[in-house]
């Protein structure tokens, strides 16, 4: 799935697969968060903290399945 203005929204607004979603689009397609910011318009500091409260979303999801 390509991520676009749509998902980082429901992403942002705190939807878990959306969180699931954007933190992959940023492991998988870009090699820094300036330009995973530049990329959807915020601003670097923006990024770092949601990048890493959607890291949390991601690692838990995948703590579930560890368990299932």
């Amino acid at each position: 799935m390509n991520p676009n203005m749509e998902t980082m929204r429901r992403a942002i607004a705190g939807d878990n697969e959306a969180c699931r979603v954007m933190y992959l689009d940023y492991v998988n397609d870009f090699l820094t968060t300036r330009r995973f910011a530049s990329y959807y318009g915020i601003c670097e500091t923006a990024a770092k903290v949601f990048l890493e409260s959607w890291r949390g979303h991601h690692e838990a999801h995948c703590a579930r399945i560890k368990e299932s």
